[in-house]
């Protein structure tokens, strides 16, 4: 397994961790508020051991990468400048100039990144996607995924219920959606509510759904 993190002409700065030789597939992960963070490039390091894909973690914000502890500064300047539409688009973007290099692509979210994965998830370009509490999703409800989506949440969120989203979401065609007794953050050795149980959830899933 080979790990860099470069800045390049036509994507910007990015992990990439290269998975098996023989292996035509790819995950692109999708960033929280913070954009990409040591932390997430870990992450990809994870996913590329669990699956064998080559692992892309791009940091698609307007801005610099945020620290953890500037939260509320990263979220405010991330919903005045793309939102999660305009973070699904550059997801998009990215993907389609993946595309050519692999056979399959799938995607894993969090938060922000997750609801910009699921809005993605209409448009074809990926094979599946893990959206991991993706708390905006219920903004976005009238999505119809084109691929296989496995949408996780957070049981403890203090704007909404994901229980009750998860009703909802499991209506809809192409939607598998576990709700688990986590806090929002639980994939992120950064966040307090960190959880090692959790993540190898999480990892099990892709494990599971991004089958090379």
């Amino acid at each position: 397994m080979d790990r860099h993190t470069l800045i390049s002409p036509d994507t910007g700065r990015e992990a990439v961790v290269h998975g098996d030789s023989e292996s035509r597939s790819a995950v692109v992960l999708c960033h929280e508020v913070f954009g990409l963070t040591d932390a997430l490039g870990r992450l990809a390091e994870t996913l590329c051991y669990a699956t064998g894909a080559t692992v892309y973690a791009p940091h698609l914000l307007l801005t610099d990468p945020y620290a953890p502890s500037e939260e509320t500064a990263a979220y405010g300047r991330f919903m005045a400048t793309l939102g999660p539409t305009g973070l699904s688009q550059r997801l998009l973007d990215y993907t389609e100039r993946r595309r050519a290099d692999h056979d399959r692509i799938y995607c894993l979210g969090l938060s922000v990144g997750a609801t910009a994965a699921w809005i993605a998830s209409a448009d074809q370009r990926f094979d599946a996607v893990v959206p991991v509490y993706g708390s905006r999703i219920r903004d976005h409800t009238d999505v119809r995924p084109t691929c296989r989506v496995h949408a996780v949440f957070a049981e403890h969120e203090p704007s909404f219920d994901p229980n009750d989203l998860a009703r909802r979401l499991r209506a809809i065609d192409n939607v598998t959606v576990e709700v688990l007794r986590h806090h929002h953050g639980f994939c992120s050795p950064d966040s307090p509510h960190f959880s090692q149980e959790g993540l190898d959830t999480i990892i099990g899933i892709a494990r599971e759904l991004f089958r090379n």
